[in-house]
C-alpha cells in the first residue's frame, strides 16, 4: 500500500478527526517503513501502523479494528454523474 492509498484508508474509514489529522496519517505511514526507500508498505507495517493509530487515537487495538472492520466497506468512489 502506498501513502495515497494510507491516506485514502484513513479517510474512508472515518479515521481521521481532532485526534488524528490528515498529517498524521501521512507522518505514521512514514515512521512505519522498515525500507525508507520504498514507497509501499507490507502488511506487518500496516498493522503497525493500526496500532500507532490507535495509541494516537488513545482507543485499544482490538477495538480500532474491529471498528475499521465493521464500517469499511470498501473504497469511497467520488465522481460526477453523466447526464
Amino acid at each position: 500500500m502506498d501513502g495515497k492509498s494510507f491516506a485514502k484508508f484513513a479517510k474512508d474509514s472515518n479515521l481521521i478527526d481532532k485526534n488524528l489529522t490528515a498529517a498524521d496519517v501521512d507522518l505514521i505511514f512514514a515512521k512505519v517503513k522498515v525500507n525508507k526507500s520504498e514507497r509501499r508498505i507490507i502488511f506487518n507495517e500496516f498493522k503497525h501502523a493500526i496500532d500507532l493509530i490507535s495509541t494516537k487515537k488513545g482507543i485499544e487495538f482490538d477495538h480500532l479494528a474491529a471498528f475499521i472492520v465493521d464500517t469499511n466497506h470498501g473504497p469511497v468512489l467520488k465522481a460526477t454523474k453523466v447526464d
